[in-house]
């Protein structure tokens, strides 16, 4: 169970206009946290990887194997995933939030 949405790894600067604000703040928190540093962001879907990580958790994905699916999807280690899984509950899914594990934070 993974990301079902192809994302390329690109510098947010280039799409700021398409990007919401939430998606910046996702994609802040990430390179903040211990997350890839290059915004993971998909110009032609309009999305960000957060957005599909939480795309996959309200279609009934647990959050952890989510971290799973990332990690091996998206060739990150496994903290990094957990710290993109975090701050896409944190920042873009709130609704997930039961879902959220607080030592993720920082990539355990």
């Amino acid at each position: 169970m993974g990301v079902m949405v192809a994302v390329a790894l690109v510098g947010c600067a280039p799409h700021a206009q398409a990007v919401t604000d939430q998606q910046l703040k996702w994609q802040v928190d990430v390179s903040e946290h211990g997350g890839p540093k290059d915004g993971v962001y998909n110009a032609e879907s309009q999305q960000t990887l957060g957005d599909a990580v939480c795309g996959d958790l309200k279609k009934g994905n647990a959050a952890a194997n989510e971290v799973t699916g990332v990690s091996n999807d998206m060739n990150l280690t496994m903290a990094q995933a957990e710290v993109v899984v975090y701050y896409a509950i944190t920042d873009l899914c709130t609704d997930q939030m039961s879902q959220r594990q607080d030592h993720w934070a920082n990539g355990s």
